[in-house]
């Protein structure tokens, strides 16, 4: 597989998130509906995908790859950017920047490296489950 072609599949998607986290804390939160949802629910749904994400970029795939950290260099950068977006929205006139939403960041972090933790098991047990298969 090309540079490029890893570049697209592995790490552009965490970048793209990246950058509509920065895009949506950028502005006020326009839809009623997401107003009705407690905002540390969101922080920790989009913050255990971004986990999710950077997983994938650094490892190349949803298994630990024996480098970049296993499942805790994915989680220090999840939580370093959940930081820097909290800096961000703290010069942000309609929102504000809290520990409370770092804390949720993090929380969501660590839902992922469950969900990461998840797919391995279950990309392991598949090829055990091929019918004419002994055990």
């Amino acid at each position: 597989m090309s540079a490029g072609t890893r570049f697209l599949t592995f790490r552009l998607p965490a970048f793209l998130y990246m950058a509509l986290i920065f895009y949506l804390s950028s502005g006020p939160v326009t839809l009623p509906f997401v107003k009705q949802i407690p905002d540390y629910y969101l922080h920790s749904l989009g913050y255990s995908a971004l986990y999710v994400l950077v997983f994938w970029a650094l490892h190349e795939g949803l298994r630990p790859s024996g480098k970049y950290g296993g499942y805790w260099l994915p989680l220090l950068v999840t939580v370093l950017y959940g930081a820097s977006d909290e800096y961000h929205q703290g010069f942000v006139p309609s929102r504000d920047a809290s520990y409370g939403d770092l804390l949720a960041d993090s929380v969501g972090g660590m839902l992922g490296i469950a969900w990461v933790a998840l797919a391995d098991r279950l990309i392991r047990l598949i090829p055990r489950l091929r019918p004419g298969r002994s055990h």
